[in-house]
This record gives C-alpha cells, sequence and structure tokens, in this order.
C-alpha cells in the first residue's frame, strides 16, 4: 500500500533551530530540505495551537472562523467556551470533492463534520473522552486497528513519556498504510510536548525527539510511491521565555477585574495573614520541604485559592458586571467588556512600567492581526507581548496576591523555559519543486491553498493565504496562478453545516462578515 500524490507531515512545534543545529542527527529531515523548496513559516497571532492548525487547514485566519485559542473568551458572560471547527472547510474535503483519497491521521482540532474520501482523526488532548474523534467512526471496523490503542492524551509530560506516544503514533500509521492507499495523507508528530517541558540546560530531550521523529519520518517514506511529494509543516516554532508577567493580578490589582472571592480567601489577603503566609514559605524553603508540601497537599487550585496562594483564575468567580479588563489565555489576549478604551490605556501602562524593568512591550491590533472588514465578537482587543533579551516573558492568567511593587509583576527565570515561537518550518520536495532552495518565508494560511494548488489547480475564492506558485519549476503547471473555483461544493459546505444545527447562526456571522454571499 502507498501514499501516491502527497505526504504532509504536521511537525508540531518543528523550529529551524533545532533542525539546523550541530547537536542533532537528522538524516531524513536535512535530505527533504536539500531535495527540494524550505522557508519560514509564520504562525497565528499569538501563535497557538488552537487557532494555527484549524487556520491552516481552509487557509483562512482565526477571526473568520471564530478560533482564537483552544478556549475563546466570550465578554458577555466573563466565561470562557470551547469554539467548534464546524466554520473550518478543510483541504482535504475539496480534494474529496475532486477524487481524491485522504488519510488525515490526529490533525489537531479537525472538524469531523466535513466530506472525506478516507478518514479524518482529530488530535485528542482537548476533547472530551465520549466525544467524537473518527470521522467516518466505522471506517476502521473491519479491521484490526482500534484508535485508542496508540492515540493517547499525553498526560505524563516526561520525555520518555513523549518518546513513547510517538512510537505508538508511528505505529499506528505504519499499519493504516499497510492496509490502505491513499493519495494524500497526512500525520501529525508531536515536537511540542517536549518544548513545554525542557529549557536551555536540557536541550538534549529536545534533540532526542528530534531523532526519534526523523527515524519515522524515514519509515513513512518507505510507504511513498516514488513521485510522491513531501511537505513538512508546523503551526508554530520554539521562543525562549526568560520570565513571566502576572497579567491577570496585574488587572485585579489596578481594579480593572474584578473577582467574587470567598470568605476564607478574605481572610488570608490581610496583610498579617500575607506575613504568615510568606515566613511560612521561607520556613519551608529553608527546610527544602516547599515542593513536596506543595505537591501533597496544595497541587489543587482550589486548595491553593482558599490557602491565599497562587492559583488559576476561576473564571467563573469573575464579577462580569464590575470588570472591565480581562486577561484570557496565556499569551496577553486583553477583552475589554464594554469597548476597547480601558485596554488601550492598560496597554500604555503597562509599556511604561516594562520599559523601566527594561522590557519592551509590543502590541497586536486586532485591525491589523486579523484579515476582514468586521471582527467576530470574541476576537480579542489587543495581544501583548513582552520581549526580553532574545525571547519574551509570558503574560500568566493566575491569581498571585501579595504584590506591592511595579517590579513584583515581573518575575525572570535563571535559565530559560522553551515555549511557541512566531515562525514553525515549511519545507517540500517532489515533481516540479525547486531543487536545494531557500524561499521567501510562507503564512500558514498559504499551506491549504499551496495544496490546492499544487494538485487541482483550484483554490476557494475566500482563502486569505495564497497559492505559492514560486516553489515550483517555471513552466511546470503548479508555477502557473490557480483558478479560483469550488463554489458551488462550497454552498454545499454551508448547508451542511447548516444541518448540524448551531452553524445556522455561525453562516449568518459569516456572511456578515462578508466571507459568503
Amino acid at each position: 500500500m502507498a501514499v501516491s500524490e502527497l505526504l504532509i507531515l504536521g511537525v508540531d512545534a518543528a523550529d529551524f533551530s533545532v533542525l539546523s543545529s550541530d547537536s542533532v542527527s537528522l538524516p531524513t529531515l536535512e535530505r527533504l530540505m536539500q531535495e527540494g523548496v524550505s522557508a519560514p513559516l509564520e504562525s497565528t497571532t499569538p501563535p497557538i495551537t488552537g487557532a494555527a492548525w484549524p487556520a491552516m487547514a481552509c487557509g483562512r485566519d482565526p477571526n473568520s472562523i471564530g478560533m482564537f485559542d483552544f478556549r475563546n473568551f466570550s465578554r458577555e458572560d466573563c466565561g470562557e467556551y470551547r469554539p467548534s471547527p464546524s466554520a473550518v472547510d478543510p483541504f482535504w474535503s475539496y480534494l474529496s470533492e475532486e477524487g481524491y483519497t485522504a488519510g488525515i491521521s490526529g490533525y489537531p482540532i479537525a472538524p469531523l463534520d466535513k466530506p472525506v474520501d478516507g478518514f479524518v482523526l482529530s488530535w485528542p488532548w482537548y476533547l472530551p473522552a465520549d466525544e467524537q474523534r473518527l470521522a467516518p467512526a466505522e471506517f476502521f471496523e473491519d479491521t484490526d486497528i482500534e484508535v485508542d490503542d496508540y492515540i493517547r492524551e499525553n498526560t505524563e509530560f516526561e520525555v520518555e513519556q513523549v518518546l513513547t506516544d510517538l512510537w505508538d503514533k508511528a505505529e499506528f500509521d505504519e499499519r493504516v498504510l499497510n492496509r490502505f492507499d491513499f493519495d494524500v495523507y497526512f500525520t501529525h508528530l508531536d515536537a511540542d510536548t517536549i518544548i513545554h517541558i525542557a529549557d536551555e540546560d536540557t536541550l538534549d530531550d529536545v534533540y532526542r525527539v528530534y531523532e526519534a521523529i526523523d527515524e519515522i519520518v524515514a519509515s513513512i517514506l518507505e510507504h511513498c510511491a516514488d513521485d510522491c511529494a513531501v511537505m513538512m509543516v508546523s503551526d508554530h516554532g520554539i521562543s525562549k521565555v526568560h520570565g513571566k508577567f502576572y497579567m491577570t493580578q496585574f488587572l485585579i490589582d489596578q481594579g480593572l477585574l474584578q473577582r467574587e472571592t470567598t470568605a476564607a480567601e478574605r481572610v488570608t489577603q490581610t496583610d498579617i495573614s500575607q506575613r504568615a503566609i510568606e515566613l511560612a514559605k521561607t520556613t519551608l524553603n529553608a527546610l527544602g520541604l516547599t515542593r513536596p508540601i506543595q505537591k501533597l497537599l496544595l497541587s489543587d487550585d482550589k486548595i491553593r485559592q482558599q490557602a491565599g496562594l497562587e492559583h488559576g483564575l476561576d473564571f467563573e468567580d469573575i464579577d462580569c458586571e464590575n470588570t472591565v479588563v480581562v486577561n484570557s489565555g496565556d499569551w496577553g489576549q486583553l477583552y475589554g467588556t464594554d469597548g476597547d478604551d480601558e485596554v488601550k490605556a492598560v496597554v500604555d501602562y503597562l509599556s511604561r512600567m516594562a520599559a523601566e524593568q527594561g522590557f519592551e512591550v509590543v502590541v497586536d491590533w486586532p485591525e491589523t492581526a486579523y484579515e476582514g472588514d468586521q471582527l467576530h465578537p470574541d476576537a480579542p482587543d489587543a495581544i501583548v507581548t513582552i520581549r526580553a533579551q532574545d525571547g519574551i516573558l509570558r503574560p500568566k492568567s493566575v491569581v498571585s496576591p501579595g504584590k506591592e511593587d511595579p517590579e513584583d509583576y515581573f518575575e525572570t527565570f535563571d535559565t530559560a523555559n522553551l515555549n511557541h515561537g512566531e515562525d514553525g518550518v515549511f519545507v517540500l520536495s517532489g515533481p516540479n519543486v525547486k531543487h536545494n532552495t531557500e524561499v521567501e518565508p510562507l503564512h500558514l494560511l498559504d499551506v491549504a491553498p499551496t495544496i490546492l494548488n499544487q494538485l487541482v489547480g483550484v483554490v476557494p475564492p475566500d482563502v486569505h493565504g495564497t497559492a505559492r506558485t514560486d516553489l515550483y519549476e517555471p513552466g511546470s503547471r503548479p508555477a502557473s496562478t490557480p483558478q479560483t473555483g469550488f463554489k458551488d461544493f462550497q454552498q454545499t459546505l454551508i448547508e451542511d453545516r447548516s444541518e448540524h444545527g448551531e452553524m445556522d447562526e455561525v453562516k449568518e456571522k459569516l456572511a456578515e462578515l462578508g466571507y459568503f454571499e
């Protein structure tokens, strides 16, 4: 069995800083780069998995599909909700309409209500255990392939578990490709989990994961036809995190975010209680007991909240009526509950504070970060990045009492951690593709139209990305400007969404934003 036309390697968090390192051996990936084209792949703003993969699948930005993170913030009730990917019309549905078979193995946040000639398996870490992960659900019924045996949620953040999960996923792909033929096959390879547990002193763990991925890619290539094209994409890259900024606590102390505190919490927030807590912390640190005590008694956010310690913000505790600015997520997404004036004031004040501490605030405003004449009702009012050295400080959405001076809101690390970066990786090799060439950077919104142009020469009318014809040899068919099409099929996709109930409202919102006639 073989992949005949295009193999897509979705390497989550791939970064050229690792691919080009002398400390890691990646013969297969290096060969792919030498045989084709390579370039940085710009991510969404901010570079979040929950927005990037859905946007990449359809070539439309987060604003148009209403997916800004794994969880969106709603100004209506100051709560968070999990957005549906049903507004995403993925490239594999358009290919299926043109007669291509597709195997989509582990695509993060994949829409499962769209047509596919083949199967779609959505990567499961963000899904409830009882929620559908495979479409069509009966695809593997007459086989001995059990999805749950190979695709598991990674809850143990250790390098050995990351490697085990990678090889289990590779075994799943191996069994699928031994049984079925596909024109196009996508597989997700997780290089992201390791960067959330590594730092500059433990890069060897990152290299081990990449070397495993290189071996896995080599085994998958054995299932590809000789003239099959190979594309590698990532949802984001890697950045250095030099510390954190307590954004939510800053908003609380400025009176901009009001919470419904409990009686026990109010007691622990008195000056006497705070001094007692600090004394207890100092004593436990001196005895080396802080981590064991925290692990034993204080790992639960509710317990930590009652004890007056740092804890995650429970959005159900927000006093929405008296709150004017909220930080949702850990990427500096600021939301004004009644307009953006207060958000702009926060940004100005924060910029001055950061400058005094030697940091720089960079702001992405929605008008320039997103496409379309109108913003989605749940789009953030500002996305704040705090630059530090050659990396960033992460804005934290936690409650952390006891801050008194401006510098208390900034915390730097002795050793830089790793996290998401703005530029991922794009690599393409195969028939008609330029050889051993570095090209201009791509945006991940370019991926879907580039795939559709390469295979069928047609792209949908509403994509925000560009079919990158400069990747191919002059005179070849993919080097020509694609036609605009799929209009009738797109209308069918809209009607299919409407049949799923909630999508009537999505259709109306997208029409208002000008994405459909």
